[in-house]
C-alpha cells in the first residue's frame, strides 16, 4: 500500500531530475501531458479551485475562461518546481538577473534595526525562492509550514531546507510552533508566514477580509508583531514567463468589469544555464513595512497585495487550498453546481453566512 502510495511522489521526483537537462519548450509539453492525465484523478481538488476562482472573481470570468486558468497555473506550478530544483542544482549559480530583489531597502531597514524580521508572503510565484534568496545571501530566516502527507515529500523538503540553512517551523502541534517562533525571533531569524495559509478549524483563527470575503487566517502574526515590537514586512515574489504566451488578466480589482487578453512582460530575461535549460527572471519584491501597533487591519493590507498581484497574474497562485472552508462547502459537489448555474443567488447567500 505504501509502495502504491508513494509512487506518483518517485515519479514527479525523477521528473524533475531529468527535467534539468531538457529544454524548456520540452519540459513544458510534458507537463501538459501530465496534467491532463492526472485531472480526471483529482476532481475534488478541481472544484475546490473552480469556486475560489468564483470567489475572486465573482461574474468577470467565464466557465471556459475558469478551466483554461487552472490548467495555465497547473503548468506553472510544474514549473516552479522545475526553477527550486534548477536553482538548488545549480547551487546558487545562476546570473544576478534571473533572481532579483526589489526595494531590499525595506528588509535592510527592518534587519538593521530590529536584528530580524517578520516576513509576510503567500503561495504565489516561485515562493520557495525567497527563503533560499534571503539563507544563500546570509540573512537567518526560518519558515512556517504546514509539513504535506506524502512522507517522502515531506523528507525531500525539510533535509533541503535544512540543507541551506532554512529554519523549519511546523504549524502543528499549534503550542510547540509558537514556542519555535518566539525562540527563532529571539536568536534574531527572521520568520516567514504564509498569509494565505489557512487554520484548521481546532486551531486559533481571525477573520479578514481577502476579495471581499472573510477568510480564516492565524492572528499569530499579528500578536507576534505586537508582542517582539516588529513591524510586518510583507514580501512576494513573481515570474516573467514567456512573453509570447497571452494570458488572462483581470483589470478593475474588485469591480468585476471585465478581462482583457495581454502578453505579460514585453521582453522577459531569459538565460541559459549550464544544462541549457532557459530560466525566466524572478522578481522578489519587499513592500513597505507595516506597524502593527498602528494599523488594525495590518493582515488585509498585506492581504490587498496578494489581491493586486493575483488580479495581473491570476496563473502564478496555488489555487487547490480550501481557502474559504468557514463559507464555502467544498466536499459537496451539488454546491459547486448551485454556485455555477446560480450565482447571484449563490453570492447572496454566501453573504448571509457571513
Amino acid at each position: 500500500m505504501s509502495v502504491k502510495k508513494n509512487y506518483p511522489w518517485k515519479f514527479f521526483k525523477l521528473y524533475l531530475h531529468i527535467s534539468l537537462h531538457l529544454p524548456e519548450f520540452i519540459n513544458n509539453l510534458i507537463s501538459r501531458i501530465i496534467i491532463a492525465l492526472i485531472l480526471p484523478f483529482f476532481k475534488k481538488n478541481y472544484i475546490v479551485a473552480m469556486l475560489n476562482i468564483l470567489l475572486c472573481f465573482k461574474k468577470a470570468i467565464s466557465t471556459k475562461q475558469q478551466h483554461a486558468l487552472l490548467k495555465q497555473s497547473l503548468q506553472f506550478s510544474f514549473f516552479s518546481a522545475r526553477q527550486v530544483v534548477s536553482f538548488l542544482y545549480h547551487k546558487y549559480t545562476f546570473p544576478s538577473k534571473i533572481i532579483t530583489m526589489e526595494n531590499q531597502n525595506f528588509l535592510d531597514e527592518t534587519i538593521n534595526k530590529h536584528g530580524k524580521a517578520l516576513i509576510v508572503s503567500g503561495h504565489f510565484g516561485v515562493f520557495p525562492l525567497i527563503p533560499l534568496y534571503m539563507a544563500h545571501n546570509n540573512f537567518k530566516i526560518s519558515v512556517i509550514i504546514k509539513p504535506p502527507h506524502n512522507q517522502q515529500f515531506r523528507s525531500f523538503i525539510f533535509d533541503h531546507m535544512t540543507a541551506n540553512n532554512i529554519g523549519i517551523i511546523p504549524t502543528s502541534p499549534e503550542i510547540e510552533c509558537f514556542k519555535k517562533i518566539h525562540e527563532a525571533l529571539l536568536n534574531n531569524h527572521s520568520v516567514m508566514f504564509m498569509i494565505d495559509q489557512t487554520p484548521t478549524r481546532h486551531q486559533a483563527h481571525t477573520l479578514v477580509k481577502f476579495f471581499d470575503w472573510n477568510t480564516l487566517v492565524y492572528p499569530t502574526i499579528n500578536e507576534l508583531a505586537k508582542k517582539h515590537n516588529l513591524p510586518i514586512l510583507p514580501i512576494f515574489t513573481h515570474s516573467e514567463t514567456h512573453a509570447d504566451r497571452k494570458y488572462m488578466k483581470i483589470t478593475n480589482l474588485g469591480k468585476n468589469k471585465g478581462i482583457e487578453a495581454q502578453s505579460v512582460g514585453a521582453n522577459p530575461q531569459r538565460h541559459k544555464g549550464e544544462t541549457g535549460s532557459v530560466f525566466p527572471s524572478h522578481i522578489i519584491t519587499c513592500y513597505p513595512p507595516i506597524n502593527a501597533a498602528e494599523a488594525e487591519d495590518v493582515l488585509e493590507q498585506t492581504n490587498r497585495i496578494l489581491e493586486d498581484l493575483i488580479m495581473l497574474y491570476p496563473w502564478q497562485w496555488w489555487w487547490f487550498h480550501k481557502k474559504w472552508y468557514n463559507l464555502v462547502e467544498y466536499n459537496n459537489p451539488a454546491f459547486y453546481k448551485y454556485a455555477r448555474e446560480e450565482p447571484s443567488r449563490f453570492f447572496a447567500y454566501l453573504s448571509e453566512r457571513e
